[in-house]
């Protein structure tokens, strides 16, 4: 890494000049401690076999409400209610929906639910919930969303190696953030940024609009 970014610096400092470009350099997450790694410290932690949650969640609404395939899909922290079998069990989402997620916390391997419904029409401004919110989408986001226990991973990660993408866990949020070049001061910062405040600097840098749908805040400090 640090071999290609003195190419990228040194490639940039000849052919546009070394006062006359300015870079950014993030991750998109952080990473998590190995599961394995922790239970032998015996630490929470560990992998979940990919079919063990649905079954889960597919016995509560039978038990419930007498329909498996209630569930359509479970998908990156989101569980699908199918609108066919509500349909024809008759049934309302919202209602379903908060079964679902009343039941499912009470699972050891879950640490946080929250219905659609709630994330849509209230506002959380600290904790999980909060961070659970900036990546909820109205239009395409699950009729249930849930937070797995801390350094809990899919058996996906298990398989395959490498962490878990977008959590609200410390581990994979925190993240380096790094300003280069003209218009940036010299120094550090231990305060807290969220990664959408980038476009709004660079912007601002640039003395350019803002995209739309912008909702980061100017860092300051970085600027000169």
């Amino acid at each position: 890494m640090d071999l290609e970014l003195e190419r990228l610096l040194n490639f940039l400092d000849k052919q546009v000049g070394k006062d006359n470009y300015t870079i950014f350099l993030t991750a998109d997450h952080g990473v998590s401690h190995i599961p394995h790694n922790l239970e032998e410290l015996r630490f929470p932690a560990g992998y979940r076999p990919r079919t063990e949650l649905l079954n889960y969640v597919e016995n509560i609404v039978q038990v419930h409400f007498g329909n498996p395939k209630l569930i359509e899909r479970i998908e990156n922290n989101n569980i699908f209610i199918n609108e066919k079998q509500l349909k024809k069990s008759n049934l309302k989402r919202e209602d379903v929906a908060k079964v679902i997620a009343t039941e499912l916390i009470k699972n050891k391997k879950i640490h946080k639910t929250a219905t659609h419904t709630t994330l849509a029409t209230e506002e959380f401004t600290e904790g999980m919930l909060a961070l659970m919110q900036r990546g909820f989408n109205q239009k395409i986001s699950g009729d249930v969303l849930y937070l797995h226990t801390p350094s809990m991973l899919g058996s996906w990660n298990q398989d395959n190696g490498g962490t878990n993408h977008g959590s609200a866990y410390n581990y994979d949020n925190h993240v380096p953030l790094l300003f280069y070049g003209s218009g940036i001061k010299i120094g550090s910062s231990n305060h807290y940024y969220a990664i959408s405040d980038i476009a709004s600097t660079i912007c601002t840098l640039m003395e350019v609009e803002f995209p739309n749908g912008n909702t980061g805040e100017v860092i300051e400090e970085v600027l000169e």
